[in-house]
């Protein structure tokens, strides 16, 4: 659609009964008996509605778009501003990058901005990791201006921009933030006991 910023590969498709309408990764089109599926591992935040109008709480786009991307595919943001008022959840796995134009994510909210998790670790050993392929290590976060809004101090209280979930139970994948800019949080990246 109009300013979903483009890059989806559409599966034109008739409707079954499982399908659920969320104009992000299954689109109506007007025969009614007919849907667009979204088929591409690599999206971009606005075709699951995010504006980054700097007004429009868009945590809900930027969780169903990285529930989508499930494992290993990438996550673009377009340039705008992007208020989020809660913790977005996402996977180590997963690349979230930001246009040569930094996009600015506002954090109106307390807590976490980003918690990236690793992948499961049941054995508790490094073997049992999933393995990429790929001999390239891949960013995490790439091009991102993180903020709680404040214009002054040094830092809004009880709020992380990038939480390392880490525990016994997990493994993180190989991977580096890259360009990520962080004003204005209590905490700006938390790797277990060690913050930053």
């Amino acid at each position: 659609s109009k300013n979903d910023g483009g890059m989806g590969t559409y599966k034109i498709r008739n409707i079954t009964n499982d399908d659920v309408i969320d104009e992000g990764h299954i689109i109506e089109l007007s025969d009614n008996n007919l849907i667009a599926e979204l088929i591409t591992e690599n999206v971009n935040v606005k075709q699951f509605g995010a504006k980054g109008d700097n007004l429009t709480d868009d945590l809900q786009a930027f969780q169903n778009a990285i529930d989508y991307v499930n494992e290993n595919g990438t996550l673009y943001v377009p340039k705008g501003v992007y208020k989020i008022s809660s913790t977005i959840n996402t996977k180590s796995s997963i690349s979230i990058i930001g246009e040569d134009d930094v996009p600015k994510i506002i954090f109106t909210g307390t807590g976490v901005l980003f918690n990236i998790t690793g992948h499961p670790n049941i054995d508790h050993e490094y073997e049992t990791m999933p393995r990429d392929t790929s001999s390239e290590l891949k960013p995490i976060l790439k091009q991102l201006f993180l903020s709680t809004g404040e214009l002054h101090g040094k830092g809004k209280e009880n709020t992380t921009a990038i939480n390392f979930n880490t525990t016994n139970d997990t493994i993180m994948a190989r991977g580096f933030l890259d360009n990520i800019h962080i004003l204005h949080f209590d905490i700006g990246i938390n790797i277990g006991k060690y913050h930053f």
